[in-house]
């Protein structure tokens, strides 16, 4: 049998209205329901219309690792990794804190997850690393890039890294939304989150795909779309089966393939494509694998030593782990306004940032 290598086909009718969907367009797609509904593959099948596709939002079970597998249609992937982890495979990777954004060009589809790093955070402070570089630094562009952020929540865990709680990391993720054709980026999201923030999500979506609702059904804000699709099917969509909203005001119901290559449920993908995953000897030594309470320890011992290499014997961590946590620390500040590792911790310091001048370290308070 020969090996399929093509994009899955999506089938659009119009059910109100009528408009072409253009993948060369830096557009939002926002795709709603429940667990089991056939999210993922909608979003894969949307994504694999794009050039390039940075799929780095992935659940525990690395389903983003599928994109490697025989079948799909892209074969140039590039893997971001922890700065303590080598990952062994026949794929190419690049270290996180070595990452630029001209590493992307030569790659078609570019994949991290967190089985590629040492700890949750470690992961989530990488996402919020490549996020800032790529609606910050992709200032140019003659086609769009395409990122897929497998639950929104992931976003914002990632996000929870830079600012101060949660209604902040919300208000983040909206404004990067609305931002994102600017840096010519096509979002792909999934949630099956009913609350507020979804609504806010679907109003600067250029498209919302609605999958299987069950007995949740539609927000009463679009029960007007019960007019066009009985409720029942709502509840019972098939896994293939989507109903779409634009942001013109369309009304479609659509089917589409299911991407061949797309990772099953109970399938141990790392094994199946021969991935090993390893930590370095001593890792648990480096500096990003530190505790918001370690941080702070950190930092305060900064203050009383002025001294990289006194903080460092003192705490039995190497200098280079005391010189990424005091950068941590400054940037934080120098982005927020104040650090949020120490914020966490209720550490006075949270607003106090470290300089180097003529030789010496003086710590400055900030307004």
């Amino acid at each position: 049998m020969t090996e399929i290598t093509t994009i899955p086909e999506i089938k659009l009718q119009w059910l109100r209205g009528s408009e072409k969907v253009d993948f060369k367009k830096a557009s939002t797609f926002l795709v709603l329901g429940m667990r089991g509904s056939g999210k993922s593959s909608l979003l894969e099948s949307i994504a694999s219309r794009y050039t390039k596709i940075i799929d780095i939002f992935s659940s525990k079970d690395s389903e983003n690792l599928a994109w490697c597998k025989p079948d799909s249609p892209f074969k140039k992937i590039l893997f971001i990794v922890g700065p303590n982890v080598t990952v062994t495979s026949t794929w190419p990777q690049i270290q996180i804190d070595k990452l630029k954004l001209s590493d992307f060009e030569p790659y078609q589809v570019i994949i991290t997850t967190s089985h590629f790093y040492n700890s949750s955070r470690e992961h989530f402070q990488a996402l919020q690393q490549i996020t800032s570089m790529l609606w910050d630094q992709r200032t140019y562009w003659t086609e769009p890039w395409c990122v897929v952020i497998r639950e929104a929540a992931n976003w914002l865990y990632s996000r929870l890294q830079i600012v101060k709680d949660s209604n902040m990391a919300k208000a983040d993720f909206i404004q990067c939304l609305r931002e994102a054709r600017h840096s010519g980026l096509a979002v792909c999201v999934d949630t099956l989150r009913w609350t507020s923030l979804d609504k806010e999500i679907r109003d600067v979506s250029d498209y919302v795909f609605f999958k299987r609702l069950g007995s949740i059904g539609l927000p009463k804000d679009l029960h007007f779309l019960y007019k066009f699709v009985n409720p029942l099917s709502m509840m019972r969509l098939r896994p293939e089966v989507f109903v779409t909203l634009s942001s013109q005001g369309n009304i479609g119901y659509g089917k589409f393939s299911f991407p061949t290559w797309h990772k099953l449920e109970h399938e141990n993908i790392l094994l199946k494509l021969g991935i090993d995953v390893s930590r370095l000897e001593g890792a648990q030594t480096q500096g990003f694998n530190v505790s918001i309470f370690e941080h702070c320890k950190i930092v305060e011992n900064y203050k009383q030593t002025n001294s990289m290499g006194m903080t460092a014997a003192q705490l039995n961590r190497s200098k280079s782990t005391i010189s990424q946590q005091v950068s941590l620390h400054n940037g934080n500040i120098a982005e927020c306004g104040f650090c949020l590792e120490c914020h966490k911790a209720n550490n006075p310091l949270e607003k106090e940032k470290f300089e180097r001048k003529g030789g010496k370290t003086k710590l400055n308070d900030q307004p």
